[in-house]
This record gives structure tokens, sequence and C-alpha cells, in this order.
């Protein structure tokens, strides 16, 4: 900032707890001995399960296993779409050499702030969970919620129907 009434540089101190430098300076004028430092932002977390949900229901029922090898990411700019930049993480598969069932598992690293947390959904799937009536397509099928860093926010799950398509061309595919 330049200000006619401080020919020289003025330098104020901060108010307390802020983390800021005020200067003044007139055109053209150099200052040096004051020092910036960045930190990295810590991550938050998000997790849950996708699962394949046999029944169409919106609800992981007993017999309904998890869902490996499905994407899922931080829609930071909340367009439906995953973008350069956007976070993101694959489901498990099952490990048959452990006594745990990590099918579908997955764990997502966000910056901190409010965010939309999606999956592509796999092809010839539809996602039923979760679900949305809303007007906008752009808020359907997604988990809102605020990232905080170094904490983790359970339980944002995601349910896929199998679409059964017949092998070959699709009615009205000239291709095939």
């Amino acid at each position: 900032q330049t200000s006619p009434n401080h020919p020289v540089p003025a330098i104020f101190p901060p108010p307390p707890g802020a983390d800021v430098h005020q200067v003044f300076l007139t055109p053209g004028e150099v200052l040096s001995g004051i020092d910036f430092g960045n930190r990295p932002v810590d991550t938050g977390f998000a997790s849950g399960i996708v699962w394949q949900d046999f029944n169409a229901n919106a609800e992981r029922d007993p017999q309904e296993p998890g869902q490996g090898g499905v994407t899922v990411y931080a829609d930071y700019n909340f367009n439906g779409v995953l973008d350069v930049g956007e976070t993101s993480t694959v489901s498990m598969d099952d490990i048959p050499e452990t006594e745990f069932d990590e099918g579908g598992l997955y764990v997502l690293e966000a910056r901190p702030g409010f965010t939309a947390v999606r999956q592509v959904v796999p092809l010839n799937h539809v996602q039923t969970f979760p679900n949305s009536d809303a007007a906008s397509p752009f808020e359907q099928g997604a988990h809102f919620v605020n990232i905080e860093s170094g904490v983790e926010i359970p339980n944002l799950d995601f349910g896929n129907f199998h679409l059964d398509v017949p092998p070959g061309p699709l009615p009205g595919d000239l291709t095939g």
C-alpha cells in the first residue's frame, strides 16, 4: 500500500491474534526485513463404502457386497464432474487373504472447506444412494460436507444398481 502521509516506510504491529504485516511504501520504494511464511494446509478425510445395491432399494442389505474399483472424488466446484485438481481415490477390492472384507471401502483425502463428495458411477450402473430429488442435477447423488483439517467424516456411502445390458449393439446403434 502507498500513502501520501507516510514519506518513509511505516511498519505497524499487527493487531493481536492477526498474522499480518501492515506496511506503507512510497512508489518505487523497497523494504527488506519483513518475512512471510507459508505452511501446508492440513487436509481432512471423507470415508465410506461403495456397495452393489442388488435390489435397488437404496439401502445396504446384508447380502450386498462392497464394490471395488469405483472412483470417489471431492467435487470442489460442484459441477458434477471429476476435474483436474480435484482429489480422488478408488474404492478397494476385497483382499481374500485377510479376515475382513475391504471390498468397497474408501478414504478420500481432501482440502478443508465445503465440498460435494461424489462417485464416478460405474459403466452399466445407476446410483441408488445417495439419491436426491433436488431440482438441479448438480445437487443430486452427492454428500455435501464441510471438510475440516485432521478430521475424518465417515459413512459417506454410495450404492449402485447394475443394469442388465444385453450383449451386442444397443437399439438404434447403427455401428454394429
